[in-house]
């Protein structure tokens, strides 16, 4: 069951800072393996009135991924099941972190790690004379 997108709304009143959006499949082995952890930290971040949490199952994807298109003005790519996604200021950033709820907590909560913008550090190396 996927909840109705509240983010559209005109009123900054009602407005989320955060959306984070599971797109699953019912048939999907990891998907069913996530749940547990997708139900705990739905739970867990509840009382933030800050993020939104929702599913998007594979049948309602064109209508649903439509709609947060409004949010994020760009389109969400989903190559496979989970596909988990966190839309803040417009932009979206998909997980690709450890399926733990600590992990996903921090990624989630403003921590960058498991998401796919992450910039990595490069080391330069020195080369020998």
């Amino acid at each position: 069951m996927s909840k109705t997108l509240k983010h559209t709304s005109n009123t900054s009143k009602d407005k989320k800072n955060t959306v984070v959006c599971k797109i699953y499949a019912n048939w999907c082995g990891h998907c069913k393996d996530l749940e547990p952890v997708w139900a705990e930290l739905k739970n867990l971040l509840e009382p933030n009135k800050s993020i939104e949490m929702i599913e998007i199952e594979e049948s309602e994807m064109k209508k649903k991924l439509g709609e947060l298109k409004n949010i994020c003005k760009q389109d969400i790519n989903v190559a496979g099941f989970p596909t988990i996604v966190k839309i803040c200021n417009k932009k979206v950033e998909y997980y690709q972190g450890e399926r733990t709820l600590e992990a996903m907590r921090n990624w989630i909560q403003g921590s960058k790690t498991g998401g796919r913008s992450k910039k990595r550090k490069t080391r330069k190396h020195k080369r020998r004379a």
